[in-house]
């Protein structure tokens, strides 16, 4: 899988992409970004990058260029705007922080290489780096976390003390999805398995108030390209149908959320199902305009071109100290200071930018445009730079864990993979990655006996549903076990 995202064939692609691309009214600007993606993948490793640090700079990369992307949908040309040179600015100064972000986290993650060398060792001494989880005990593991996370969303309405253990509570969730995914390609059986999971998801996700269908989807995704197996049509239909099923999902969601978050606290569950179900196939939406508003959505340059606007007339306002304000959050837990106020995105973006956000709408100029705004460019690709590398070095404290390898990875996943994309604020992206990451490194610490003890197949074990299961043992083969 990682051959189509090695430089080479990126490079090849972009470039025939571009010569389509000529008679667009941003050819240039077009021409730029897609030429950057290759130096981006090159600059973090190529195809020896672990997946999912490729990931965080592909939905970077894209929420850079959905601007141009809805120019074109318009037939205008991005530098025929007043603020065109702002415009074309921001999405310079935002490829270079990606290049720099990637680089930083080349660097990490070679220094955690060799920092955790040890770790790996013992691990590798242990046997550990075989998979020794089986299916049916993860599936019973995603439906008890499913339960949990459900119950403490309602709990984080009534009291923000209940965030940060959300926070923590969803990720272990996603741990367990990615276990579920990587064990299914592995052994290439109980697709089913992964079917149900998916569904679950986006049952559970489609009627919250913010739409989380999308997460374990992409969790799933990033496993499909982690994994060792050679890559096969069935696994390309999946990731298609997947890609697919979240852009159509995302369309109509773009349409009606503002409708349905009017009338969704009245309702009980099967109310929101029944309501989102008619909304999906009813076949009333708008796809065109749907298309818009969600790349209009997506882009996030055209706020950070108001900050660079705003910085080259002089009436940028100062002392938002965004960076500093972000650290200072994290050093006081709210589990001690329970009047800390909490983190508001559009309330943020309205002080600095003097615009009107409506009230529900969660909206942030991004970490890329606050470190602008502290810091000036180039100023600012020395904080990113070292975003990069704690990003780095995060995931190979993971992969090197004494831990069999597949759990350590799905602990780096469920760490990494939404944390700093682009559209991101420092002080949410910041705080909840050093959460994850220490939560999670006494979790594998403290708690791997019981880990190992839940997820691994038993004697005894028997399948949940009648057919045949896979379990790996600790040799790393696969065998089947058919209920007595």
């Amino acid at each position: 899988m990682k051959a189509l995202i090695s430089p080479v064939p990126l490079l090849v692609a972009v470039i025939v992409a571009a010569f389509a691309l000529s008679q667009s009214s941003n050819a240039s600007l077009w021409t730029g970004c897609l030429l950057t993606l290759p130096a981006i993948v090159w600059l973090v490793g190529g195809r020896k990058a672990p997946t999912v640090l490729l990931w965080i700079l592909s939905i970077s990369w894209l929420q850079i260029i959905a601007d141009v992307f809805l120019a074109d949908l318009s037939g205008q040309s991005i530098l025929d705007d007043p603020a065109g040179p702002a415009r074309e600015l921001a999405l310079v100064f935002s490829l270079c922080a990606m290049a720099v972000l990637a680089l930083g986290m080349r660097s990490g993650n070679l220094l955690g290489r060799w920092l955790f060398r040890a770790s790996r060792a013992r691990g590798e001494t242990l046997g550990l780096e075989l998979p020794a989880f089986g299916i049916n005990r993860l599936i019973l593991s995603y439906l008890a976390l499913l339960a949990v996370t459900q119950a403490l969303s309602s709990l984080g309405h009534v009291n923000p003390l209940f965030l940060q253990p959300i926070v923590i509570v969803v990720a272990l969730k996603y741990v367990i999805v990615y276990l579920i995914a990587i064990t299914v390609f592995e052994s290439e059986e109980n697709y089913l398995w992964l079917v149900v999971v998916a569904g679950l998801e986006v049952l559970t996700g489609v009627v919250a108030y913010f739409a989380s269908y999308k997460e374990s989807i992409f969790i799933i995704l990033i496993a499909m390209a982690s994994s060792r197996r050679p890559l096969r049509v069935r696994n390309l239909v999946i990731a298609a149908i997947a890609f697919s099923a979240v852009v159509w999902m995302s369309l109509v969601w773009t349409a009606v959320k503002r409708d349905y978050r009017n009338v969704m606290f009245d309702m009980t569950f099967s109310q929101k199902l029944d309501y989102m179900a008619e909304t999906y196939f009813a076949g009333r939406i708008d796809y065109h305009q749907a298309l818009e508003q969600l790349v209009n959505r997506i882009g996030y340059t055209k706020l950070y071109a108001r900050v660079v606007e705003m910085d080259e007339d002089g009436s940028l306002p100062r002392g938002f100290n965004y960076y500093e304000g972000a650290i200072r959050h994290i050093l006081t837990p709210r589990i001690l200071f329970p009047d800390k106020p909490s983190l508001d995105d559009s309330r943020a973006t309205m002080r600095l930018l003097g615009m009107h956000i409506a009230e529900g709408t969660s909206i942030g100029v991004g970490y890329v445009a606050e470190a602008h705004v502290d810091f000036g460019f180039p100023g600012l690709l020395v904080p990113i730079a070292l975003i990069g590398f704690g990003l780095g070095l995060c995931w190979q404290y993971f992969a090197t864990r004494p831990v069999p390898h597949p759990l350590g990875e799905a602990f780096g996943v469920a760490a990494l993979f939404d944390s700093f994309l682009f559209a991101a604020n420092i002080d949410k992206s910041l705080g909840s990655f050093i959460t994850v990451w220490l939560a999670f490194g006494i979790i594998l610490r403290f708690g791997y006996p019981a880990i190992r003890f839940i997820l691994s197949p038993q004697p005894d074990d028997v399948a949940l549903v009648p057919g045949e299961l896979t379990n790996f043992e600790a040799s790393g083969r696969p065998h089947r076990r058919t209920p007595s």
